[in-house]
């Protein structure tokens, strides 16, 4: 009884306390202090958890960190920073740039940094075990391949641009006097 007792709280704890490795992925708004999208593919690590204290790193993407207190079980009060650890240095980094527990070598990430080239798609044109017949259906062949201008499909579309003369309902705007 004691054994069982002592593995289960072995395994909770152990459960509770997972992985505090994370890597540092690129988002296009990482950098809270521009607020713009940037294709700098490096993150900032600040010294304190506010994007207007100082820039202690800018850590590149694909990195492996340490996370701290990463767990946010509050709906209404979301973390803005969490507190990370470089090899070299300590700070605070949006959650937005990192994934906790993510193994590199198998990342999701590795497919937008165009890392994987051995890819192969689910309807794979070159299958003919599976569609002996490839992917074209019978009704489409006969249907021409040439493109059509717009000018010929829009002929007797008016000229104007249209122009909505009803009230819209939307938030409370159907109510106004």
């Amino acid at each position: 009884m004691k054994r069982i007792l002592a593995l289960s709280t072995f395994l909770v704890l152990g459960f509770m306390n997972c992985s505090r490795n994370a890597e540092v992925t690129w988002h296009k708004l990482c950098d809270g202090k521009t607020n713009q999208a940037t294709l700098d593919f490096t993150v900032p690590l600040y010294a304190e958890s506010d994007n207007k204290s100082k820039v202690v790193e800018q850590v590149p993407v694909g990195s492996v960190v340490k996370v701290f207190e990463y767990r946010n079980h509050n709906v209404w009060a979301p973390k803005y920073f969490i507190r990370v650890q470089t090899a070299s240095n300590e700070g605070y980094m949006s959650p937005q740039c990192l994934v906790v527990n993510q193994n590199p070598a198998e990342s999701v990430w590795r497919y937008s940094r165009g890392l994987v080239t051995d890819y192969k798609y689910f309807y794979d044109p070159s299958d003919k075990e599976h569609y002996p017949k490839g992917y074209s259906y019978s009704d489409l062949e006969a249907l021409p391949k040439t493109k059509i201008p717009l000018a010929d499909l829009a002929e007797g579309l008016p000229a104007e641009p249209y122009e909505y003369k009803g009230v819209l309902k939307q938030n409370g705007a159907d109510k106004l006097p």
